[in-house]
């Protein structure tokens, strides 16, 4: 993850300088707050967490803005029931805890309208670390919200991602998941 972010620091600056020759208003910038996951598909209960990353808003004209992000999400839900059979052939269940992190890579589309904005956009997220060896490796994700610009360079957002994809948990059949996400916070553009 420390490559990825790193590699994304050296080439910001240089896209940002090529694209200001194209009169697009390009700024890079930073967004992070609270994150609120469960697993859609399995009796849990919500994990709370953290997400923080990259963006860089391309504005095209006065409504329309692109806005490419690379974010670390902290996912995963509190108490998954988990069915199992002893030696003895007896049904037990137990519940576990499942903590995943991922890095988003999304592509948002901004409407903007006076200071308000509505968010839309696909993403794919990797999977970097688990708590358990044998979560999916990745997600696609639908993302939508909605945000309020407070001055120029700052704004406080919330989102909803949906994933889907394979998150399998120990002792269970691997299947089809999803997960589902709520985000509050804010960013900083330069």
């Amino acid at each position: 993850m420390r490559k990825i972010l790193l590699v994304l620091v050296i080439c910001l600056p240089f896209v940002q300088a090529s694209a200001q020759e194209s009169n697009r208003d390009i700024k890079t910038g930073f967004r992070g707050g609270f994150l609120n996951s469960r697993i859609s598909t399995l009796e849990n209960d919500s994990k709370q967490s953290f997400y923080f990353g990259l963006q860089m808003p391309i504005k095209y004209g006065t409504f329309f803005t692109l806005q490419p992000e690379v974010v670390y999400n902290k996912r995963g839900a509190k108490n998954i029931e988990i069915a199992g059979v002893t030696e003895n052939q007896i049904s037990e269940s137990h519940k576990v805890d499942l903590t995943v992190g991922y890095v988003d890579f999304t592509a948002i589309s901004k409407l903007t309208y006076d200071r308000y904005n509505v968010h839309l956009g696909p993403g794919l997220a990797v999977l970097v670390h688990s708590s358990d060896k044998k979560a999916g490796i990745m997600e696609v994700t639908v993302n939508f919200g909605a945000g309020i610009q407070l001055s120029s360079n700052m704004g406080i957002e919330g989102r909803c991602i949906i994933g889907s994809g394979d998150i399998s948990i120990s002792n269970q059949e691997n299947k089809t998941t999803g997960s589902i996400s709520f985000q509050l916070g804010t960013y900083y553009n330069f």
